[in-house]
């Protein structure tokens, strides 16, 4: 499979999950409104070796029912999860011919 069949896939995947956007502000409906822009310049990023990841936003969340309880939360920016999808998703592949069944 093609690198942009996974940029592809990996982005229907992480599209189910609408989480916030990171430090950048790049939401998903801004990627899709423009999809084939971004991928393209992902894919060129991949291929160059010129991608390099950011540092996530830091949030507190309070997780406590009852009794406060803040902790602290990192929100990546989304072509940092694109990416880190679309390596899982060429890893898994490959592990999956790799493998012997038994």
């Amino acid at each position: 499979m093609e690198i942009s069949n996974h940029l592809n896939k990996a982005f229907r995947i992480l599209r189910r999950n609408y989480s916030c956007p990171g430090a950048d502000g790049l939401s998903y409906k801004a990627i899709k409104s423009n999809f084939s822009h971004h991928r393209n310049s992902l894919e060129f990023a991949l291929r160059n070796k010129t991608f390099t990841f950011t540092e996530p936003r830091k949030c507190l969340v309070n997780t406590g029912l009852i009794t406060p309880k803040n902790r602290d939360i990192f929100v990546y920016n989304i072509y940092d999860r694109w990416i880190q999808e679309t390596i899982r998703i060429e890893l898994n592949s490959y592990l999956q011919n790799s493998i012997h069944p038994h």
